[in-house]
């Protein structure tokens, strides 16, 4: 495991050769700062490496079209290459003239010799549904100059297993050919997270509460915000306590299903000074950020909260976690009629309500649209509203209010329902 600024160190240094980089953990305010640091520091060690960064959040809905034509446009800004025909290519809707389109401006740009491209895809399960020729067209991008045009991809914790499901051809090994991890245990990271938390909320956190809060979620970010918010409802946190806490709880959940069953049974039961040198289960631990080994030696958890909870709850590695994760993912058996986002409109049951929303309305509802039947948190609802001045600007009533006046908009019959402790769903 490593630092934040070890990892950015790391990055950098892979940069101009043309590497696929896959970065898993980064999500919210941490991935925005982390890639804005990242790019200040690949600036100054590869002046001719240009970084084309494509956010997710700037698509209201996620198609072929409108990947490659925040790309298109970007690419354009960052590289300053004059593109002629770029105006028609963006209004293109064929997969084959938008990828073209784009490896054109590329193959401009590195008509010096002296340059590269590194291409930074946030949260890329975001585009799972798109298919394999999407994906094979990011391939063939940087097949124009394999040693001078790289990727890097961002994602949350659940990103290979999602991509490991959901994607098809050989993609997947590009996902997996190299998978970096933000350290959890970097000290440094969790002042910077629990000033954030302690902002955001408007709680005081004492300097006794900052050195327990440490003990129990180490430097993992949602169980420091979560512990924050639980100290402003309760006063206080005991360990016990907060394992019951739903928002608590929910992460806890998917965090074991991450691990697989045998991983959290061998977790619940071994404690890290037991851990046998060299077993495959404690290299897949270390691998997945739950153990980290010290400089000082020995072995650690990197998240104590979760290790409490292994051991109160050993039945969590049986059915029991198949049940209440499905919950938690949301994975639910889709009919015809489900909404859908396309064509710029939202459609329920084949009519458009796309016209009686306002700008955010409509970003919001289409993120509620593509994760139909599933939790969708607070915090994403904030990004949206927000965007990177999410923790700066963060307010639950203005959340409830936008929640408020957007169900008066939907169709008879759907509703946004809140589930509590963990956010909102749409449906009927």
């Amino acid at each position: 495991m490593k630092t934040r600024k070890e990892l950015r160190q790391q990055v950098v240094s892979l940069l101009p050769n043309g590497n696929y980089i896959t970065l898993v953990g980064m999500n919210g305010s941490g991935k925005s700062d982390f890639l804005r640091q990242l790019d200040d520091e690949n600036r100054e060690t590869n002046p001719n490496n240009a970084i084309v960064l494509v956010r997710a959040s700037a698509l209201i809905d996620i198609t072929v079209e409108s990947f490659y034509g925040l790309l298109i446009s970007t690419m354009l800004d960052v590289l300053g290459v004059a593109y002629e025909d770029s105006s028609q290519a963006l209004l293109s809707k064929d997969l084959y003239k938008l990828n073209k389109a784009a490896s054109k401006i590329i193959s401009e740009y590195l008509l010096d010799k002296e340059k590269s491209v590194t291409i930074v895809v946030t949260n890329i399960d975001r585009y799972a549904h798109l298919g394999p020729q999407f994906y094979m067209s990011l391939r063939g991008l940087r097949e124009q100059d394999i040693n001078r045009i790289g990727y890097i991809f961002t994602g949350n914790t659940d990103l290979l297993r999602k991509l490991t499901r959901e994607c098809v051809g050989s993609f997947e090994e590009v996902l997996n050919a190299l998978v970096l991890r933000l350290s959890v245990d970097d000290y440094q990271y969790f002042e910077e997270v629990i000033e954030s938390a302690a902002k955001r909320y408007k709680y005081p956190v004492t300097k006794e509460e900052k050195k327990h809060i440490h003990s129990i979620a180490g430097g993992h970010a949602s169980f420091i915000k979560y512990t924050v918010q639980y100290l402003l409802e309760n006063g206080e946190c005991e360990v016990n306590n907060l394992l019951e806490y739903e928002p608590i709880k929910t992460r806890i959940m998917r965090l074991v299903d991450e691990m697989g069953s045998d991983l959290y049974r061998y977790y619940s039961t071994t404690e890290p000074s037991n851990m046998e040198d060299g077993s495959s289960e404690l290299d897949q631990l270390i691998k997945a950020g739950f153990i980290i080994k010290p400089a000082d030696g020995g072995y650690a958890d990197s998240i104590p909260i979760l290790r409490a909870y292994s051991k109160t709850h050993p039945a969590a590695a049986s059915a029991e976690v198949k049940v209440e994760n499905a919950d938690i993912q949301g994975e639910s058996n889709h009919t015809k009629s489900d909404p859908e986002v396309r064509d710029g409109n939202i459609y329920f049951d084949g009519e458009t309500i796309g016209d009686e929303l306002s700008e955010r309305e409509f970003e919001l509802l289409s993120l509620f649209v593509q994760n139909y039947g599933k939790v969708v948190t607070r915090d994403d609802v904030a990004e949206i509203l927000w965007k990177s001045r999410s923790i700066e600007k963060y307010s639950d009533w203005a959340i409830d209010q936008t929640i408020s006046r957007l169900r008066k908009k939907l169709p008879q019959g759907v509703t946004i329902k809140t589930i509590k402790g963990r956010g909102f769903k749409l449906g009927r």
